[in-house]
């Protein structure tokens, strides 16, 4: 896949969100489109599989991991392979997101993972200037926000440099959309999940938004709140396919995610 969107200038502006979380946002509250609230559920899934769904759309996403650990040395790639359907079942978009992450360590903890690594995402039979994504992410030794054991050395940079990386880029029909995540939580152990979720432009101006639930886990069939347009024409499929996305992408600032990415 061409990269479409290098990285990301680490200090850019963080979006924060302006609803009240833990409650569901007004819908048409500073959107620049008609659009509508939805539950982020779940579909069934086969073997190995994970899966959402919301507003006709679903997508069943496949997970691989290889890694290769020495004492000093840490190399893993993770794939999801997607497929992002209709609810009746027909395939709109196939393909691959794939996350990469080397560094050194010592006896599984991080301590120069320095490079934010891209989330890069490819469809199959497409020409990447017509479907992509990729998101940039932060470095490990970067992410950290919290955590109860605190394995991973947190380096000497400021928090907002750090919540500024996680951004994406989609391009869905050679359109062009951007999210930004919305804050963060307080990381605990077994949190899984830390960003609170996303806000989704285009144009530079608001269109959608996934929210999560101040919760250690969130369940399989309400795995978030979401806001998207009401109209094809404002780019329903692509925001619908970019929320299902960034749902499917491990959370690295979560520290429990961090240390299995790096482990396994």
């Amino acid at each position: 896949m061409r990269v479409l969107w290098g990285a990301v200038v680490a200090g850019a502006a963080l979006a924060v969100a302006s609803a009240s979380w833990g409650q569901t946002p007004a819908p048409t509250a500073g959107f620049a489109v008609p659009v509508e609230a939805l539950k982020l559920g779940g579909a069934k899934a086969g073997f190995m599989e994970s899966g959402a769904s919301a507003g006709g759309r679903q997508m069943l996403v496949k997970t691989y991991q290889r890694t290769s650990q020495g004492f000093v040395n840490s190399k893993s790639k993770i794939t999801k392979a997607f497929r992002f359907m209709t609810a009746d079942g027909a395939v709109t978009l196939a393909g691959k997101c794939v996350i990469r992450a080397e560094g050194r360590n010592l006896l599984g903890i991080d301590y120069t993972k320095t490079d934010a690594r891209g989330y890069n995402c490819a469809a199959e039979d497409q020409a990447p200037e017509q479907y992509a994504m990729e998101v940039a992410l932060p470095s490990f030794g970067d992410a950290r926000i919290g955590g109860a054991l605190g394995l991973t050395i947190k380096k000497d940079r400021p928090t907002s440099d750090v919540q500024a990386v996680l951004r994406g880029r989609l391009i869905y029909a050679g359109v062009a959309y951007e999210a930004k995540p919305t804050g963060f939580y307080t990381d605990s152990f077994m949190a899984r999940r830390v960003v609170r979720g996303y806000d989704i432009l285009r144009d530079g101006k608001l269109i959608g938004r996934l929210s999560y639930p101040q919760k250690e886990m969130t369940s399989t069939k309400d795995q978030g709140d979401i806001i998207v347009p009401t109209s094809q024409a404002d780019g329903r499929d692509a925001v619908l396919f970019m929320v299902m996305s960034l749902n499917a992408m491990p959370d690295v600032y979560a520290e429990q995610v961090r240390r299995e990415i790096s482990w396994y």
